[in-house]
């Protein structure tokens, strides 16, 4: 195996999946990390990275990460630690009541989408789905998620009156 170093395991965690990441800095060979949660394998992949995805929110999840020679002979540990999924949050769609952005890429949806970034708590997240939605200057505040789905646009206008105070 020659000399091995992975550096600290990263993570990026959501309500219902997490991603981990880290360094390697050798060639593993015909080796590979096996990932488990709780106790369960997950992944077998000679990546240094996985997604976990289907995942309950607000549940600690045990996490152990392995690196296996071709003999399936466990070589190191390199992570053995819990992580917690985040608390669910409100989605704020700004498409509902009492927003009712509309998304076909002609229409002025500043003041809605201004309106739910103003109602977003911390416990919540503006939802913009897909579709085109022109707009002007949006002011963000802190504690605030701003959640763009796939398919989702979020043009300027062009018209430089809209971006005045």
């Amino acid at each position: 195996m020659g000399r091995d170093t992975v550096n600290m395991v990263n993570s990026i965690v959501f309500d219902d999946e997490m991603i981990l990441y880290w360094d390697y800095q050798d060639d593993l060979g015909e080796g590979y990390f096996c990932t488990f949660a709780d106790g369960n394998e997950m992944f077998r992949s000679t990546k240094t990275h996985v997604e976990m995805s289907g995942l309950n929110a607000c549940q600690e999840y045990k996490i152990r990460i392995e690196m296996r020679d071709p003999a399936d002979t466990l070589l190191r540990v390199i992570y053995d630690d819990v992580i917690s999924t985040t608390k669910c949050k409100r989605k704020i769609d700004i498409t509902k009541s009492p927003y009712f952005a509309i998304g076909v890429g002609k229409v002025l949806n500043t003041a809605a989408i201004q309106k739910a970034i103003d109602d977003c708590g911390s416990e919540d997240a503006v939802y913009i789905p897909s579709g085109t939605y022109l707009s002007g200057a949006l002011e963000l505040h802190s504690n605030m998620e701003l959640y763009i789905d796939e398919g989702a646009v979020l043009q300027g206008t062009t018209n430089v009156s809209h971006y005045l105070p």
